[in-house]
């Protein structure tokens, strides 16, 4: 192999990656991220919430989808309460979407839709139409977000780490039946979470995948010392770790003016090199 030929190969898979895993990115930046008091929030539906109060992809999974089932469930609950099953109530409960919890849905969605026109992902060779359900759309915002999260966490700086084991929130596959009369068969949905995230994923450093110190969002690092998403993160990083080092700076310039030395550290002897 020619000198620098390994070089550009790995250039070109960093670059095949970043095609497969960036509208994933995208997807987990759908709401906009921001930290404040040391914790990562995104705004929505005109308030501003903590991550941890976002519904989580487990969660999403038990509640119903189509009107028609939250009916259900609505009467399956007023017969619970008449015959006071206060058990069967709360389960019937976290089944029906709170009104905020669909106003969250709802703004996902039209952020999807805005971003994604038609709501069609391209992922590799495969194209998936988001555009449907908001509910579904929560799913794969939830359970996206979740993978990146995992991957992004700083035990991937470990040094020793060769092997771990990464326990993505994927949901079940989405099922459909499909009926024909000369022959009706059922068959399982290519699922972006699952099939999209696996494609886009297998491979790729995890190191490549890193959230903003400042605002939250998840990026990208096509360097590894990249450390912030943006040029106005990026200035906002070195401000605050000037700021982190100011007091030694004082307290340094403080014992220049009163004629202190400043303790120099101890010296190590170099070996002498002789028996």
């Amino acid at each position: 192999m020619k000198p620098g030929a390994s070089k550009q190969l790995s250039h070109k898979s960093n670059a095949k990656h970043y095609r497969l895993i960036e509208p994933f990115v995208q997807i987990a930046n759908l709401l906009p991220w921001s930290i404040r008091n040391g914790e990562r929030c995104v705004q929505v539906a005109g308030r501003t919430l903590s991550e941890r109060e976002l519904p989580s992809a487990d969660a999403i999974r038990v509640l119903s989808q189509s009107p028609v089932q939250q009916t259900l469930l609505k009467d399956l609950r007023r017969d619970a309460r008449r015959r006071s099953e206060t058990a069967l109530m709360g389960d019937l409960l976290d089944m029906i979407p709170t009104v905020f919890q669909q106003r969250i849905f709802k703004a996902l969605h039209h952020r999807l839709l805005q971003r994604f026109p038609q709501g069609r992902i391209e992922i590799g060779e495969r194209t998936w139409n988001l555009a449907g359900n908001p509910l579904k759309v929560y799913r794969v915002y939830a359970a996206v977000r979740e993978a990146l999260d995992a991957i992004a966490a700083p035990h991937w700086q470990l040094g020793n780490l060769h092997v771990a084991t990464l326990a993505l929130p994927l949901p079940v596959r989405w099922v459909e039946i499909v009926w024909d009369h000369q022959q009706p068969a059922i068959r399982f949905v290519p699922d972006i979470v699952l099939d999209g995230l696996r494609e886009a994923l297998t491979g790729l450093d995890p190191r490549r995948i890193k959230r903003c110190p400042e605002c939250g969002a998840f990026f990208l690092a096509w360097r590894l010392d990249k450390s912030a998403c943006s040029p106005r993160c990026l200035n906002l990083a070195r401000v605050h770790r000037h700021r982190a080092k100011q007091k030694d700076y004082e307290y340094h310039r403080k014992l220049r003016n009163a004629g202190v030395a400043k303790p120099e550290r101890p010296r190590k002897d170099k070996p002498s090199g002789r028996a």
